[in-house]
């Protein structure tokens, strides 16, 4: 839907032409590559620069708790009265923080629009959100679009509020939502053709079985032909993070709502990345690399992986992908760990990928 990428880059120009919290707030969501390359310096204040740590991952340190717990003044405004400022310093600290004690009286009084900003950042309030979108009767245009989005609501044709789109007032918020819609488009063009009959566990298979074959012209100087593409520079695996990167550029255009590196925490668990998690169908996929031949390492690794993981609500299947040219002393010894799983209560199916 370009026409929706044209609407949120005209109000995007509009909006952040200069540095504003909002704008880190919006690119975590819509484009965390260009996140990393924004300045914090160039924010104005302490609590839009600890804020801005946040929405780039970065913890509070020491001296940050002095803003976190400020009392209030009524002559200076407090970030609990801003949202973008409230969530990224929520961002920086625990559940037992004082900056997540006023976003958890936030949510209590915050629009329908606004818990859906901050579930997408705190998934332990979707439900709150769910709950407030399904009572909600109202004319309000990113309302009615969450609604046709995670209600499949069609009170309202989406034809009748595409004019409403072409507005160049939108806020940022509005321009979230208008994200969540492209991504809900995009999902649903993919679902229509033909390959995607198949589940989404059976596309991710067939990408990550087809690994070694795909990236072998980026990667073997012997396949290229032609002197122009003899004197192009080679991509080369050396470490997880390369195989991640290329699967990410995969996944990603088949799978626009993958999410990358999500963090346990945010599911109530101890901190652990998930390498990539696609969470409507509840399939998490973890990447190792292996360079040297070390079965009882990477399989430790994987069983604890696989305890640290159930706390993921909608977990259904674990993918784990192991990219290991010529390292793997004996393949049953990671083979062992498919099939189904239940740890602390929780059921889910492992299957185990192996490239070599």
């Amino acid at each position: 839907m370009t026409w929706i990428n044209d609407i949120i880059q005209n109000n995007a120009n509009r909006i952040f032409e200069y540095p504003t919290i909002q704008e880190f707030c919006f690119l975590r969501i819509y484009d965390e590559n260009k996140l990393l390359s924004k300045n914090i310096d160039d924010l104005q204040g302490e609590e839009e620069t600890l804020a801005a740590k946040g929405y780039k991952r970065i913890m509070a340190i020491s001296e940050d708790f002095s803003i976190i717990d400020k009392p209030e003044n009524k002559r200076v405004a407090h970030y609990k009265q801003d949202k973008y400022k409230l969530i990224g310093i929520s961002l920086t600290s625990d559940k037992n923080s004082q900056a997540y004690k006023h976003l958890e009286n936030f949510i209590k009084q915050s629009s329908t629009k606004e818990l859906f900003l901050v579930q997408k950042f705190f998934p332990e309030f979707e439900q709150d959100f769910l709950s407030k979108l399904k009572s909600k009767k109202t004319d309000e245009l990113s309302t009615k679009i969450l609604k046709y989005i995670y209600q499949n609501s069609f009170e309202t044709e989406i034809d009748s509020f595409i004019t409403d789109l072409s507005r160049d007032d939108l806020e940022t918020i509005d321009l979230i939502v208008l994200a969540e819609l492209q991504s809900h488009f995009s999902k649903q063009a993919v679902t229509k053709t033909i390959f995607k009959k198949l589940s989404a566990k059976d596309l991710i298979i067939g990408i990550l079985e087809n690994f070694e074959n795909s990236v072998k012209k980026i990667t073997d100087l012997s396949l290229r032909y032609g002197k122009d593409k003899q004197n192009r520079i080679l991509i080369a695996i050396n470490d997880e993070y390369d195989v991640q990167d290329l699967l990410y550029f995969s996944l990603k255009s088949v799978f626009p709502e993958i999410k990358y590196e999500d963090d346990t925490s945010n599911y109530g668990g101890s901190a652990k990345r998930l390498d990539f998690y696609l969470k409507d169908e509840g399939i998490i996929i973890e990447v190792k690399h292996i360079d040297k031949a070390d079965d009882k390492k990477y399989t430790k690794q994987m069983k604890e992986d696989l305890q640290s993981y159930h706390v993921v609500n909608t977990l259904t299947e674990i993918i784990f992908f192991i990219y290991a040219p010529n390292s793997i002393q004996d393949i049953n010894n990671f083979q062992e760990l498919e099939g189904e799983q239940t740890i602390q209560g929780k059921t889910f199916n492992v299957k185990v990928i192996i490239v070599r």
